[in-house]
């Protein structure tokens, strides 16, 4: 009869009457007792070890040396916990349920060690869950709090607030690299290791460890492998792509399919469906803070998906083609820069290798699909998207001739002339807020519009009608510029460029430019 005396005994003696000893009552039923030894910490180890190797043979689960390595550094400072082989097996019997849900999607090590802190101290665990954004680096979506801490100072005043002792300190050191660094002066770079390892310090993969998979906010490894092996089946591609990433596991599940493109079968096909999915995304443009926006981002992975492709000059004229077909607008001169830029810039990693004919070609076949949009007159002349940059490349692949007929044809009032220079006007959004302001009409900014139409033109225009015609030699302490106001009634937001107020400030830019530069 193997048992625990004292738990036993106190069981007993509940249903005893009041006054009762259980330990009594338990040495009339047994004869012999024999007191087993205490287990020594050593082989309580060995066999929670044997255990779990037993697991990973099961799962197939291989881990590498240096994973081995740091799982032991980690484990050792939490053995104090173990105690018995009732603890060894809540860990495995947790363990055996969490291991084959979690294969491939998450670190093991970090998976094993996490469960033992869950099992055996909460309220440690609750500390860790709760401070993401201490723990970890954000790298892609910046942690608000510490966004302007470049010196970590809020970040190290907070984490010497956390209530933990020493130990525990030291395992949140080995577990996240940004939290030692706050205390070794050390910095972990490489984050992409993080990433493919699948840590727990990966801004991509923490949530993962605390909750089971939600594909509204993340995706799993396995649903990408599926995907890049169905790029060569269009149909289906498309409805594992919509039906899996979404705006806010899109960042994440990119870098996925990097990390398997060896695995993909048509790059081109996947590129141009994963341009149909980011045409949905009513954030797709946008660009909070320091992101980049969703369609940035996707314009510098399709450079990685393509890098090994023997026709890129085929495969980027037909994704401008797939673009123009659905009238992409706004899309067009985004994936014509990244084509104009990236092909010059060959210590980039976003290099796009294009010879000197195949580039000349390729800006030969965008001035063909610029000109067919100008015919049909479809290219905007007030927009406020980036439709407008098609003028940049209209006149550098042509000349000024063709887009000065066009604006000339479809400007031809003073309303029109202001909104055809507004959405020209830069666009700057604060740290810490989604609100887009559009910026002062510059002196390049004017240059460039120069280079498209003649701006006499547009100046004639303007002081032929009575209400700008009074702002003719106009001084520069009479001009008002958004960035000297206060902009209590949000004025240069953008989306206000079509008030009067705007249009007043706007021409009484215009007309100071033209005429200092005449």
């Amino acid at each position: 009869m193997p048992i625990d005396i004292q738990y036993v005994s106190s069981a007993v003696e509940e249903q005893l009457p009041f006054g009762q000893s259980g330990s009594e009552f338990i040495e009339k039923v047994i004869q012999l007792p024999i007191d087993l030894p205490t287990l020594t910490q050593e082989k309580i180890d060995h066999v929670l070890f044997d255990k779990i190797n037993i697991l990973l043979i099961e799962h197939k689960i291989t881990l590498s040396e240096d994973e081995i390595q740091r799982f032991q550094r980690l484990y050792f400072e939490l053995n104090k916990y173990i105690k018995s082989p009732r603890d060894i097996n809540k860990i495995i019997n947790v363990l055996r349920f969490r291991m084959p849900i979690s294969n491939t999607e998450i670190n093991i090590v970090d998976l094993i060690i996490l469960e033992i802190i869950r099992l055996f101290d909460k309220r440690f665990y609750e500390i860790i869950k709760t401070h993401r954004d201490l723990l970890i680096n954000h790298i892609h979506i910046p942690s608000v709090k510490y966004r302007l801490d470049s010196h970590n100072k809020k970040r190290t005043i907070d984490a010497d607030k956390l209530d933990i002792n020493s130990d525990q300190k030291e395992i949140l050191q080995q577990l996240f690299p940004a939290f030692d660094a706050l205390y070794t002066n050390t910095n972990f770079s490489n984050k992409d290791t993080l990433r493919k390892l699948k840590r727990i310090a990966d801004e991509n993969y923490f949530d993962l460890f605390f909750a089971s998979l939600d594909s509204e906010i993340n995706v799993s490894n396995k649903q990408i492998l599926e995907i890049v092996q169905l790029s060569d089946t269009p149909d289906k591609l498309n409805k594992a792509l919509f039906s899996t990433i979404n705006t806010n596991n899109f960042d994440f599940a990119l870098r996925l399919i990097i990390d398997n493109i060896s695995l993909i079968k048509d790059p081109l096909i996947l590129s141009t469906n994963l341009l149909d999915l980011v045409d949905t995304f009513q954030t797709k443009y946008d660009s909070p803070g320091l992101q980049l926006s969703p369609f940035s981002t996707l314009l510098l992975r399709i450079n990685d998906i393509l890098r090994g492709s023997n026709t890129k000059l085929t495969d980027y004229i037909t994704l401008l083609d797939h673009n123009y077909h659905k009238k992409r607008i706004e899309t067009l001169p985004l994936l014509i820069r990244e084509v104009d830029v990236y092909s010059e810039k060959k210590d980039s990693k976003y290099h796009i290798n294009l010879t000197e004919d195949e580039l000349a070609e390729y800006k030969k076949h965008a001035l063909e699909i610029i000109t067919s949009l100008s015919v049909n007159n479809e290219i905007p002349v007030a927009s406020h998207d980036t439709s407008n940059f098609l003028y940049a490349y209209w006149v550098k692949y042509g000349d000024k001739t063709n887009s000065d007929k066009y604006i000339k044809r479809r400007v031809q009032t003073s309303t029109e002339v202001l909104d055809f220079i507004s959405q020209f006007l830069g666009k700057a959004t604060t740290l810490g807020t989604s609100i887009s302001r559009r910026t002062d009409l510059n002196s390049s900014t004017y240059e460039s519009i120069d280079s498209y139409v003649d701006v006499s033109y547009l100046y004639q225009i303007l002081i032929s009608d009575s209400t700008y015609n009074q702002l003719m030699n106009i001084k520069q302490n009479t001009v008002d510029y958004f960035e000297d106001m206060i902009d209590e009634n949000a004025l240069s937001i953008v989306g206000n460029e079509q008030s009067a107020e705007f249009r007043l400030i706007i021409a009484k830019q215009f007309i100071y430019l033209y005429e200092q530069n005449t």
